[in-house]
């Protein structure tokens, strides 16, 4: 009898180790809501250092889950008494994990896109603040030269600024790409 009843406090062991791990896995996934959870004040550098956490995260509660799966299925090998609820227990776990994988998917696709217009923002004020500059430089132009040494003079002043436009126009053709795209 006392075999039995060893066996028996065994096998409870191992079910409420199972549904205590099952619990604090799923107060763990509660972390989706995070992800639900956009906050318009985050810059993108913040959200991606949140998302990176996460899938850090994510990496390490899949082993958790891995060993939850094991202990389900030695409850079931064992034919344990409650075998069908633990087994009704991970099955719940597993769609909660896929929901968060699934959030974790549109998180990473949303900072791509919110990166990629971060990106054209920097991109536009550089080029406008560039174009400000050389339009301070041809403003800063005055009267019509009279002599040959400030015709010439004023020439290579030209020609430096032609020389200096071309990366802008490779700029502002960068903008053209990023806005398309």
């Amino acid at each position: 009898m006392s075999e039995a009843r060893r066996a028996h406090l065994e096998d409870a062991i191992k079910l409420y180790s199972f549904f205590a791990e099952c619990d604090d896995f799923d107060k763990w996934i509660k972390k989706e809501k995070m992800l639900r959870s956009d906050d318009p004040e985050d810059s993108v550098d913040k959200a991606k250092r949140k998302y990176e956490k996460l899938v850090t995260d994510l990496s390490a509660a899949s082993k958790r889950l891995e060993r939850i799966d094991a202990a389900a299925e030695e409850l079931a090998a064992a034919k344990h008494g409650q075998a069908a609820g633990a087994a009704a227990r991970r099955q719940q776990l597993r769609q909660q994990w896929e929901r968060l994988l699934q959030l974790k998917h549109q998180t990473e696709t949303h900072l791509e896109g919110a990166s990629s217009v971060e990106l054209f923002q920097r991109t536009c004020d550089e080029a406008l603040d560039w174009m400000a500059e050389k339009e301070q430089q041809l403003a800063g132009v005055a009267a019509p030269a009279t002599d040959l040494r400030t015709v010439r003079a004023l020439q290579r002043r030209h020609a430096q600024l032609e020389r200096a436009l071309e990366p802008l126009r490779d700029k502002v053709n960068t903008v053209a790409l990023l806005a398309d795209s």
